[in-house]
């Protein structure tokens, strides 16, 4: 594997946003993936403007959806041939929710 991919949800503000800019100026290839198309483009803009690095792409995705994730999944995993994660610890929930999982859950970890 010559050069690190790193994917970032939420990345299209705040400190996912500044951790894209930091992580691409530190060498790594960033998928930015946002839920909203245009807010997304707008971001990969202004990184791309901050750094003049062409290592970074848009994949657009709801992490509060299982089906977004696969849609996701299955269109990122056709670039790659080795995928190496690390999830996040999330406590245990226990209220109703209409999705198969939490809304916490599904926005923190992509399951």
């Amino acid at each position: 594997m010559t050069k690190k991919i790193c994917v970032i949800t939420g990345a299209n503000s705040g400190i996912g946003k500044a951790a894209a800019l930091q992580i691409n100026q530190a060498g790594c290839h960033v998928v930015l993936a946002c839920r909203d198309p245009s807010q997304g483009a707008a971001t990969l803009a202004d990184v791309h403007a901050q750094t003049e690095s062409d290592a970074l792409e848009l994949m657009i995705v709801d992490m509060s959806l299982q089906s977004s994730i696969q849609q996701f999944a299955k269109e990122f995993q056709a670039n790659i041939t080795r995928l190496m994660c690390s999830s996040t610890m999330t406590p245990p929930l226990t209220y109703p929710r209409k999705r198969s999982w939490s809304p916490v859950r599904g926005s923190n970890a992509s399951g």
